[in-house]
């Protein structure tokens, strides 16, 4: 299972985010918000829904509009972390009214970075985009920890790009408590995309 999918066999709906969250349709497995608000208001009166996470991240952009829809929506949402919230991911995550990471499951946040070219006022501009950026994950993180972590903690780790066990993600506050362990979904990561990836998470060629 890869991308974005939807299941309502159970009763409680459940939303699939399983890959990158990316507007590019040359993205593999790309998830956009256009197609999460299509589902989330095909669940209008629905009073829970559980959205399951496994995804590196990708466009912050589409990552907050995904946040926020979910966060406008009516339901009690539940956010399970089935492998891995990274990146883009962890802003994602923040939107549930419960976040709960399954036992063999990891969450990273890091600095928000980009691929620019141009002139020095163009990238000047650029440098100034990713700052603000960087602001708006640390007031999501900052909301959704509660007192937990402290700001510059979080910023802190922002800036050393953290990658965090279960129990940890429930101590800072990122989490609010851990699952059982999720069997048959595996998380993995392309190497040299991140720089501290766990090496139990990169992908094997």
């Amino acid at each position: 299972m890869g991308g974005f999918s939807v299941d309502t066999s159970g009763p409680i709906p459940e939303l699939y985010l399983y890959g990158e969250f990316s507007d590019d349709p040359y993205t593999v497995d790309a998830i956009t918000v256009a197609e999460v608000i299509e589902a989330l208001q095909t669940l209008r009166g629905s009073r829970n829904i559980v959205a399951r996470i496994n995804s590196p991240g990708g466009s912050v952009f589409e990552a907050v509009a995904i946040y926020n829809a979910l966060v406008r929506h009516e339901a009690h949402v539940r956010v399970e972390i089935d492998a891995l919230a990274a990146s883009a991911a962890a802003i994602v995550a923040m939107a549930g009214d419960e976040i709960v990471m399954a036992g063999n499951a990891s969450m990273m946040i890091h600095r928000a970075w980009t691929i620019a070219m141009g002139n020095r006022e163009e990238l000047a501009i650029v440098v100034r985009s990713l700052r603000t950026v960087d602001e708006l994950m640390l007031d999501t993180f900052d909301a959704r920890t509660g007192g937990k972590s402290r700001r510059d903690a979080i910023e802190a780790w922002v800036n050393a790009e953290t990658w965090m066990s279960p129990e940890q993600a429930v101590e800072r506050g990122f989490a609010d408590r851990v699952g059982q362990m999720r069997k048959g979904v595996s998380a993995s990561v392309r190497a040299g995309r991140f720089k501290n990836t766990p090496q139990h998470l990169i992908a094997r060629p």
